[in-house]
């Protein structure tokens, strides 16, 4: 495992993008969580983009 300093404005998106697909993920648990019918299209279309979006979270993290 290495360590990496991580400068405030760079820390400030990447804390942000993944809080933001945290909410995400939120909303697909309280989906699945209350609701009788869930719609399988939009939760593995939701879940696919929520996971390319992390990749690119740690794409960005990793190159810089």
């Amino acid at each position: 495992m290495s360590v990496k300093e991580v400068s405030g404005i760079r820390k400030e998106f990447m804390a942000s993008s993944i809080k933001s697909q945290m909410n995400r993920f939120s909303r697909i648990l309280n989906v699945i969580e209350n609701d009788e019918v869930v719609d399988t299209g939009h939760f593995d279309s939701s879940l696919k983009e929520i996971e390319i979006s992390l990749r690119k979270i740690r794409k960005e993290f990793n190159d810089n």
